[in-house]
Parts: structure tokens; sequence; C-alpha cells
């Protein structure tokens, strides 16, 4: 088989009409696309970063309040002896029960004694 001029020329000619911009587009395709995707990436990197540095801030913000706070052993002690302060009160409240009924005593005793 052997090839001539104008089929070398046919074939050239649709390669060049036909596969070549079929070529570019698809190219064009996928280099547009790969663009968009990377500043669409950019973009979201940004933003992701941004969002970061906030949460940090405030990470960094709340972490220095919590060592104001008290700990679980100052709340336990707190509670001990907030329980040593009620049973104090209540040993307080029973003396003044008794004290209130003695004068209580006294004072009816006092009044039914008089002339």
């Amino acid at each position: 088989m052997t090839i001539d001029n104008d089929t070398i020329r046919t074939w050239l000619q649709f390669v060049a009409v036909l596969v070549m911009p079929i070529c570019s587009m698809v190219y064009t395709w996928i280099a547009t696309r790969d663009k968009d995707n990377s500043q669409h990436i950019k973009a979201v990197e940004t933003a992701l970063g941004a969002q970061i540095a906030t949460h940090a801030g405030r990470i960094d913000r709340i972490e220095s309040e919590l060592k104001h706070l008290p700990s679980k052993d100052d709340i336990s002690g707190l509670r001990s002896d907030l329980r040593g302060l009620q049973v104090e009160l209540e040993a307080a409240k029973r003396e003044m029960q008794a004290i209130r009924s003695t004068s209580t005593r006294i004072e009816t005793y006092l009044l039914n004694k008089s002339p």
C-alpha cells in the first residue's frame, strides 16, 4: 500500500480541522478547571487559616482564665469547710432554742410571781 500526496494532505487537513481543535478544547477545559480548583483551594485555605487563628486566640484566653479558677481540691476543701460550718450552725441553733426556752420560763415565772 502506497500513500500518495493527496492521502497525506487529506489526513493532515483532517488532523488540522478536527483533531487539533478538539485536543485544544480538552486541554483548555482541563487547565481552566485546574486553575479554578487551585483558586478555590487557596480561598478555602485562607478562610480556614483565619478561623484557626481566631480559635487559637479564643483557646489562649480560655486557658488563661481557667488558671484563676479553683481546682478540684479547692472545691473539695470548701465543701468540707461548709459542712463544718453547717454542723456548728446547727449546734448554735440548738443552744439558742435552749436559751429562748429558758428565758421564756424565767419570764413566765416573773410575770406570775408579781403581786
